[in-house]
């Protein structure tokens, strides 16, 4: 419920979702949400907007995540791992 309130979430989450719609990915079919402060992630890499981006988790799952929470810059499909703030 958070997630909803917050703009600051809402905003990258809709922005991903509009990206995946223009390339013609059925989004609705996967768990999108964006990450939780203090919670660690670890996926796949597939792209960024300048201030977020997002990647495919280990459960298959697309997350949102801030871009200054990775240590280095990463290419589509590397391996990421990090702690969202």
């Amino acid at each position: 419920m958070d997630e909803i309130t917050d703009t600051e979430r809402v905003q990258p989450l809709a922005k991903v979702i509009q990206h995946l719609e223009r390339n013609g990915f059925r989004w609705n079919d996967i768990y999108v949400a964006t990450t939780t402060p203090g919670q660690s992630y670890a996926g796949k890499f597939a792209g960024s907007d300048g201030l977020n981006f997002f990647f495919r988790d280990d459960e298959n799952r697309i997350l949102v995540g801030n871009l200054k929470d990775l240590n280095q810059s990463a290419e589509p499909e590397e391996k990421i791992s990090f702690t969202a703030s």
